[in-house]
Formats: structure tokens, sequence, C-alpha cells
């Protein structure tokens, strides 16, 4: 009996703790999920308490493609109301998340029309706080639109190789529609722009093939934010210098404001991406033709199929980027073989002379210092080398410490960063035939291009994105009147710099370079000096960091020779290369 008791009290005991098992364990799921969703809630709760009211607005376009923009808030508190090139004040209506805002006195509603307001006028503001607000209008440039998957840029910029799923309206400076694509991607693209500034630029790759702008059917897209060039036209003269002086084929390109999920983002570079295509780089990668770019070797990790060659260039292969290791191995030797013989001056059946010869002067001409050693695209098509297509020269013209003196030559230099040389451009400039070649096409082919540029077209470019270059300069906090002086000053240096060459390639006066480098700064200084004569003086910026130190001297690195202001220059050819690459400050 007892032990029937006791198995009867076991078994209720253990019904009993199952249930109080099985209950604590709902109770603690219902407590883990509802603490869960606070935790996941109370950020979004706290957020919505914090964030400020959305200040948003309509453009009605009349082809029914209406676009949402937000207000950006400046720093000193003034709302930025950025409108694209087509919109008008009477085509623009109030959609905040607040019911209404007061404007100069007036309510808006949602829904209500902004006809009454004026552009470029600061007007006070009322929400949850007084501030200001102006509205600022684009002329004469293109509409792009694209709103992310997440509504937000954060999974985009979080890496490179991400992409997301977006929507892209392109309409132009009119408001009429070219392109609506609900089903396109868009990643970030680039080096330097990408992870050193905000300003981001992107790849964008439609469903199809669409020809926009009429620049030609294509599925890949590139956005040039032009980040670190505040007159926002180094890419496009460089690129437009290419398309006159006939080069087989340059990228074709189109400014653009450009808005991310109804945020303006800035004035960007629409531009065709640089690839093997019909309506592209139009050459036969069925049949051995490719396509490789020489680059910095820092950027090994980002490439696709990268080698040395024999003389330890980095090159890519960019396209055909999907290739067998025997495909690659020819690919390989045959720009061994280009290299080869350049270098030993057996060059006449192997590259396009006239297209290396063009590529040079546009790199000379604007003072690229990446010239033959970053970013330099070439290509082979049945058999023959060409050099191009031209890209990236947003630091250019004067824009940097390596290329501010317009007297001085540039892209013919054997080393441009120490670490790197440009072997192709200084074997070919110091061939006599190719010399030759390149200063008659210079003189019968640029120098009409370049007096078109001089007397007026750097200014025309300047003066069409000028409305947009100001709203972008709101935007990113730059100097107002940046855009406008940096075109002044493109002009002026493209000016002493053709007189420059002129005197070299058409005077023929013979000029020593000499480079002056600030030890483990980065920063050096070029200068070209007429033979026989003397350097009156240092930049200012390199004389003032040592101006008080009598022991500084400039010496020759290899032989420790000194270097003393006018002091004249007749060296033999290797004396100047010595003189040229190892001047540097003891």
């Amino acid at each position: 009996i007892t032990s029937m008791v006791n198995q009867n009290l076991y078994s209720q005991c253990c019904h009993k703790q199952n249930y109080h098992y099985q209950y604590c364990s709902q109770m603690t799921h219902l407590l883990l999920c509802t603490l869960i969703l606070l935790t996941l809630s109370f950020p979004a709760v706290y957020y919505g308490m914090q964030q400020e009211i959305a200040i948003k607005f309509c453009i009605y376009n009349n082809n029914g493609n209406d676009i949402e923009i937000n207000a950006f808030k400046s720093d000193d508190g003034t709302h930025y109301v950025f409108l694209p090139s087509y919109a008008k004040m009477e085509s623009v209506e109030y959609r905040g998340d607040a019911p209404s805002i007061v404007i100069d006195g007036q309510e808006l509603t949602i829904g209500t029309n902004c006809r009454s307001f004026e552009l470029n006028k600061n007007y006070s503001l009322t929400t949850d706080e007084d501030t200001r607000i102006c509205f600022l209008h684009s002329a004469s440039v293109a509409t792009i639109s694209i709103q992310t998957q997440s509504g937000n840029m954060d999974y985009i910029h979080s890496n490179k190789y991400e992409k997301e799923s977006a929507s892209l309206l392109l309409l132009d400076q009119n408001g009429a529609l070219n392109c609506l694509d609900e089903v396109c991607t868009i990643n970030l693209r680039g080096n330097s722009t990408s992870q050193g500034h905000d300003k981001k630029p992107y790849l964008v790759t439609l469903s199809k093939e669409k020809d926009l702008l009429d620049m030609g059917s294509a599925s890949k897209w590139v956005l040039l934010a032009n980040a670190f060039d505040a007159s926002n036209i180094r890419n496009k003269l460089a690129l437009e210098l290419g398309r006159l002086a006939d080069m087989e084929w340059v990228p074709e390109c189109e400014f653009v404001d450009v808005y991310l999920n109804g945020n303006y983002n800035g004035l960007y570079l629409l531009t065709e991406k640089v690839e093997i295509g019909k309506d592209r780089l139009n050459i036969d990668a069925n049949s051995g033709d490719f396509l490789c770019r020489i680059d910095f070797a820092w950027r090994w990790d980002t490439f696709n199929n990268p080698f040395l060659t024999d003389n330890e260039r980095t090159v890519e292969i960019v396209d055909p980027k999907y290739i067998s290791e025997d495909e690659k191995a020819a690919i390989i030797n045959k720009v061994n073989d280009m290299e080869r013989r350049i270098l030993q001056g057996d060059y006449d059946d192997i590259i396009d002379v006239d297209s290396f010869a063009r590529r040079y002067l546009i790199d000379e001409i604007v003072a690229n210092n990446d010239s033959d050693v970053g970013i330099n695209y070439f290509y082979c098509s049945n058999g023959v080398f060409y050099s191009g297509p031209l890209w990236d020269y947003d630091a250019t013209l004067g824009s940097g410490y390596y290329t501010e003196n317009p007297q001085s030559f540039i892209a013919r230099n054997h080393v441009r960063y120490k670490q790197y040389d440009a072997l192709y451009n200084s074997a070919l400039y110091n061939n006599k035939t190719f010399y030759q070649r390149m200063t008659e096409i210079y003189r019968n082919e640029f120098l009409p291009i370049l007096s078109s540029f001089l007397s007026g077209e750097i200014e025309n470019i300047s003066k069409t994105i000028s409305a947009s270059a100001y709203m972008n300069a709101f935007r990113w906090g730059l100097a107002l009147d940046e855009h406008e002086n940096q075109a002044i000053r493109i002009a002026d240096y493209l000016n002493k710099r053709v007189d420059f060459l002129n005197s070299a390639w058409i005077d023929n006066v013979e000029y020593c370079t000499v480079r002056f480098d600030i030890y483990n700064s980065g920063i050096y200084w070029n200068t070209s000096i007429e033979k026989g004569k003397t350097l009156e003086q240092m930049p200012e910026y390199i004389k003032s960091v040592y101006d008080n130190d009598e022991s500084i001297e400039w010496v020759n690195k290899d032989t420790g020779a000194p270097y003393r202001m006018g002091w004249a220059y007749w060296p033999s050819a290797y004396q100047r290369e010595v003189w040229e690459y190892n001047c540097l400050l003891a």
C-alpha cells in the first residue's frame, strides 16, 4: 500500500513538475519574445522621438514621372530644396511627414502648391523649430532618381562589392522620360573616391541594355562623383579632347543631378563603362582580342586576373573577365612581347603608333601624373596594341602639388611615384621616330583643338553646369564660387601649358626637368628649365618648410652633389635622368 501511495504521489509530483516546466517554458518564451520585440522596437521608437520631421516635396511632371525629394538641412540649420532642371515652382507641392509647416507666415498642408515662393531666396520656416528654407534650381542638366530596395545607402556603402536592387528614373533636362528601369542594381565603384570621400561614385547595372541620353546601348553605366575636382569639369574636358583627337573609342559622358532615395546627392558625370561591347570598345574578344590596364600594385586584391610583366608592371586583364589559365598565359606572353619591343625600339608592327602618340599627347597636355602608371587602359585587336580608352582625369590640370606647375613635363617622366616606373611613355618619347610622329600630330591636329578649347570651350562647359555646381557646393559644403574660380584657373593653366609645350615641340627649345621631393612627405614639385639657364626659385610651400634652416641643402641622392640656386644646367642625357628623378631634400 505504501509503495502504491508513494508511486501515486510520485506520478502526481512528476505531472505537476512537468506542468510547471511547460508553464515556465511558455512564460519564459513569452517574456523573451516580448523583450526581443521591445529591444527591436526601442531604437525605432527612440529614433522616431529624436528624428526631425521630414520635409518633403513632390515635383510633378507632365509625363507622370513625379519624384519626391527631401529637403537637405545644412550645418547652419537652413533647409535647402534642390530642384531638378525641369522643375518650376508651380509644379512643386509640399509632402512632409508633418501635417503642415509654415513658410514665411504661409501654412503649407499636404498637397499645397509652392508657386508663391521664389528661387534662391531665404524664407523663415516653422516646424518643430524656427529656421530657414531656400529653394535652389538646377539648369541644363538631366536628372537621375534612384530608389534602393532598403530605402537607404547603408548596405551599398558597407562594401564596394555589395549590390542592391533599385529602380532608376532618368529624365532629360526638359523633364522628358529617357529611361525607367524598376529592376536595376547599384553598387559602389572606384578606389580613392569611394574610400576617401562622402560623395561616392556608383556603378548602375540596368536590367537590359538601354541607350541613355544618346550615348549608345549598354547595361552598365558609371556615375562619376568628381568629388576631388571642385571644377567638376576635368574628366569631361579630357574625354572631350580625346574625342576631338579621333581616339579609336572614348567613353561618352553627360552631366546629371543625382537623387538617392529622395536625397539630392550632387552633380555627377554619367559615363559609359570602359568595357568591350558593340556600342563600347568594339573589338572581338571571341577571336582573341582583349582589354587590359596598368595600375598600382596596392590595388592587386581588387583586380580581375592580375599579373606582373617581365619588368614588374602590374597589369589587370579587364575583358574578357572569365578566361582559362591557357588563355591568360597567352595574353601575358603577348603583353610581355609588346613591352619588350617598346623598350627596344622595335615596335612598328606590334603597336598602333598614332594611338600611343595621341594618348601621350592628351596626358601631357592635361598634366596627368598617373599617365602610364595608374588606371591606364590598353587593348589588343588583331594582334596590334592600342593605347586607351581614356579614363580618370579628375586630378589633372594643376589640381595637385605634382602638376601645379604648367611649365614642366609630366607624362614623359620615367618615375612618377618613386616606386612606380612609367616605362612606355619615356621609352617612346626618347625614340626619334616616335618623337617626330608625335610632334607632327601635335602641330597638325591638337593645336587647332586646343585653340578652340582656349577660345571658349572651357567656359561654355563650365557655364552649362554652373547652376547644378552651385547646388552641389551647398550640398557638400564647398565654397560657392570655387567651381567658377577653378574653371578660370584651368583655362589659365592650359594657356601657359600650351605655350610651354609649343616652345619644346615647335620652337625646339631643349629642357631639363628637375624634380624636388620633400623626404617622407609624398610631396614633390616638377619644373623644366631651359638648357643653360638657372632655376630662379623653388615653390613657396616647399621653401617655407625649411626657410629658417641654413643647414638644409638640395643634393643628388646618388652622388651627394649639392644643388645651389643659380647653378647652370648643362647635363648629358644620363645626368638629366639623375637630376630629374633623384633631387631630394637632404
